[in-house]
């Protein structure tokens, strides 16, 4: 009971790890704070029932595989305690609390009571959000304040952070939406943080976070219709009206901030860059937390800065943890495809098949964001990817019918 309160509250805290601190000297948030809380009570209770779980076999050589490679990646940082920090906050404790997640939430009403738990996250920072657009206070650039460029940063500091986080949990709540037995009052409170969020994501102006979410919406209900062929045609219909009427004020470009700097040109920009980089190192890549410094002999394009990450999941992965960890993280997602579509195949309930059509979804989504951004490499993007691949297992709370059944 106490574990599964603790779980709920990591949710809703996710968003605060941008409350940074330190401890006997050492940094730290208060996010990795209540996450920490979180496997201590649930190791504290596995070590007195002397019942400690195991990954099924379909998980332990890609996620064996990830923690190799970021190991190594470790080893190969040009900084080895800053790298050790960053390997601590978005590989190891994401993939514990992933693991707590498979061990304790086995039901529908568990897996149910943790969405909600996510959807209250979302509450406090798309307030601040809505009020930033409304006054432009509280930004932290003067162009993005501005209120012919204003973009919403809300508890973040910078705008695209917020769609980022946002956009997958979007999709997870669409479920408790749209299912029979959904309590009127939580569904009302639901389409209403749906509807803040929505908006305060269009307020961000991230392109790609609005292309994400509109993607993953497709996803879910392409997976839900009986006749998927039919429901393909009329999405496509609609993606061709809804470009043709917003062209005129949609622009995919975005606004440039310096010479040739719009959204896409800045990422091409970084692309070709990083892939220089990457010719040069392509099995060790820059080592964790070293792109900046990789990239240095690399960046041509001095009026761009040398950002953290290459806005690209995929170069993001093989910069960070080499082309093994590149290789293990392509694993790791076909396994949550193949297991989250076999579990669906499997279960009866239509509960839990909305659910993993919903985690499918927001996979999807998060993917298609990872083109264009990182959507891993940030303190709760880390353990949000790690929530969706627990997410895939089935609820099963008999052990031996899940083995059986994923073996």
């Amino acid at each position: 009971m106490v574990t599964r309160a603790l779980i709920s509250l990591t949710f809703f805290a996710l968003p605060w790890y941008v409350v940074r601190f330190t401890v006997f000297g050492l940094p730290t948030t208060l996010l990795e704070m209540v996450l920490l809380a979180t496997l201590a009570v649930w190791l504290l209770d596995k070590a007195r029932t002397r019942n400690f779980p195991t990954l099924n076999t379909q998980w332990r050589a890609p996620i064996g595989l990830f923690l190799l490679a970021s190991i190594i990646a470790l080893f190969t940082a040009p900084q080895f305690l800053p790298a050790l920090g960053h390997w601590r906050a978005y590989i190891l404790e994401p993939i514990l609390f992933a693991l707590v997640l498979i061990d304790t939430i086995k039901t529908e009403r568990d897996r149910t009571h943790v969405i909600y738990a996510l959807a209250a996250s979302l509450v406090i920072p798309v307030a601040i959000a809505l009020y930033q657009q409304m006054t432009g206070l509280g930004i932290p650039e003067p162009f993005w304040a501005a209120e012919a460029t204003r973009r919403v940063t809300s508890i973040y500091g910078y705008p695209n952070a917020l769609g980022l986080y946002a956009v997958p949990i979007l999709i997870l709540i669409i479920p408790q939406v749209i299912k029979s037995e959904s309590h009127s009052v939580i569904r009302l409170m639901l389409v209403l943080v749906s509807c803040a969020t929505i908006a305060a994501v269009v307020f961000t102006r991230s392109k790609g976070a609005l292309i994400a979410l509109v993607a993953g919406i497709a996803v879910f209900f392409l997976l839900i219709a009986r006749r998927k062929v039919l429901a393909a045609g009329a999405l496509i219909v609609i993606a061709a009206i809804g470009i043709f009427v917003v062209k005129g004020s949609f622009n995919l470009r975005g606004i440039a901030t310096v010479q040739g700097g719009d959204s896409v040109s800045v990422r091409l920009t970084q692309y070709r860059e990083t892939w220089e980089m990457l010719k040069d190192h392509p099995f060790t890549g820059a080592g964790l937390r070293g792109y900046q410094t990789a990239m240095a002999p690399y960046h041509a394009q001095k009026y761009i800065e040398i950002f953290m990450y290459p806005h690209n999941i995929f170069l993001t992965v093989w910069s960070e943890l080499g082309l093994i960890g590149l290789i293990a993280f392509v694993w790791v997602i076909i396994q949550f495809c193949k297991i989250s579509f076999h579990s669906t195949q499997l279960t009866n309930s239509q509960t839990h098949k909305l659910i993993n059509y919903a985690t499918i979804a927001a996979m999807s989504a998060l993917l298609v964001h990872g083109f264009v951004d990182v959507p891993y490499f940030k303190n709760d993007l880390a353990v949000l990817f790690w929530i969706l691949i627990a997410f895939s297992i089935p609820l099963f709370t008999d052990r031996q019918q899940l083995k059986n059944m994923l073996q």
